[in-house]
């Protein structure tokens, strides 16, 4: 299979190199084509605090690294009467233990007239759509340290542009988790929606993702668990003179079940449900957070100043109630050319304690660069 993506990566670069560099579209037969890409190297510094290790192992770390963090990319959208294609292909870094080139957003669109369309494929989820300027950690924009993130994933959604408001709505898959002696049902598909209002220099775009499944049992005298996930957000962005404020607050149960963000940082099972398979229940776990980043202009450099905060419940009878970590940074963002920029950065990470709040899991100080060239 990898073998085909590459044959597939290596035809596109072709068709990219036959066309002059000042012709980004192009056209065969009745449809129209454009091409674009992004090359991106991350350089930094590594400091880590591991926290509370055992006895006799080193407790800290410092690494240099130069990598790519795994969202370099190249695209190609095509365009027939009121039909959209759009496919783009990740690369990772080869020190990455995943596959080399990976799919990022793979859809179609339809124009249904009227402001209406449909999209059918891979991209992002509608929930909490807005990302931080922040590139180290494997530029992951705060995610899982206060910024909300469901993941690039497969859909059906209508789209529907008004003069004042954008509203979309879609249908998602129904991320469920296999419980010895219970088989999982998912009856129905997990919803999710947003909406855009702008006004004036303020941007509001509350969001939703709600989600259910049934674990039933095969035992006689225990109980069906029907488990249910949502989340509630709201991003807004405000500019006012040359300065930007982005933020970001969100609250949900369960959403371990279908945040990615929680499951790339060090210490899993950030609000993931409890679930007692012997007595055939389950403890429901809440988790809210949010961040905020403040953009102004310095000169030739855009200054970002940023961070985010995350808290989840832990199941009862733990020694503390909650679990929480942060982040924060500061970027600046300096273009040598319209396509070509560098960041540098520096940023900090504070991954928490455990549920009795005493072994901590440590920290990560990042001081770095990050390049990109937009093509």
């Amino acid at each position: 299979m990898k073998k085909y993506w590459a044959l597939a990566v290596a035809a596109l670069l072709v068709a990219a190199l036959s066309i002059p560099a000042s012709a980004a579209t192009f056209k065969i037969g009745d449809a129209d084509f454009s091409l674009a890409g992004s090359l991106r190297l991350n350089a930094a510094y590594q400091i880590t605090d591991k926290g509370d290790s055992p006895v006799g192992t080193e407790d800290s770390e410092t690494d240099f690294f130069i990598k790519n963090p795994g969202n370099s990319r190249f695209s190609i959208l095509s365009k027939y009467d009121k039909v959209t294609g759009f496919l783009e292909l990740g690369v990772r870094d080869e020190s990455d233990t995943r596959s080399l080139l990976h799919t990022r957003h793979a859809y179609l669109s339809y124009d249904l007239g009227e402001g209406n369309s449909l999209l059918a494929g891979q991209t992002y989820s509608v929930l909490a759509l807005q990302f931080a300027e922040q590139e180290m950690n494997g530029s992951r924009s705060l995610f899982g340290y206060g910024n909300l993130y469901s993941g690039r994933i497969n859909m059906v959604r209508f789209t529907h542009k008004g003069e004042g408001a954008t509203f979309n709505i879609e249908i998602e898959n129904t991320d469920s988790v296999e419980q010895t002696g219970f088989v999982s049902n998912e009856y129905l598909p997990a919803l999710a929606g947003n909406m855009i209002y702008k006004t004036g220099g303020m941007t509001l775009i509350p969001s939703f993702l709600v989600q259910q499944f049934e674990l039933t049992s095969g035992t006689a005298g225990v109980d069906d668990i029907s488990v249910l996930g949502y989340a509630l957000a709201l991003d807004t962005i405000y500019a006012i003179d040359k300065v930007t404020i982005n933020a970001e607050l969100w609250y949900g149960q369960n959403m371990a079940l279908f945040c990615d963000a929680f499951d790339a940082v060090r210490a899993s099972g950030f609000g993931s449900p409890v679930f007692d398979t012997a007595a055939g229940d389950i403890e429901d776990i809440a988790s809210y957070g949010g961040w905020l980043q403040v953009t102004v202009p310095v000169s030739a450099v855009k200054l970002h100043v940023g961070g985010g905060y995350q808290q989840a419940e832990t199941p009862d009878g733990s020694l503390e109630d909650d679990w929480s970590r942060y982040a924060l940074f500061v970027s600046g963002t300096y273009n040598f050319t319209p396509q070509f920029f560098i960041q540098p950065e520096v940023a900090y990470f504070d991954k928490g304690e455990d549920a009795n709040g005493v072994n901590e899991y440590g920290t990560d100080t990042f001081v770095g660069v990050h390049f990109r060239y937009n093509f």
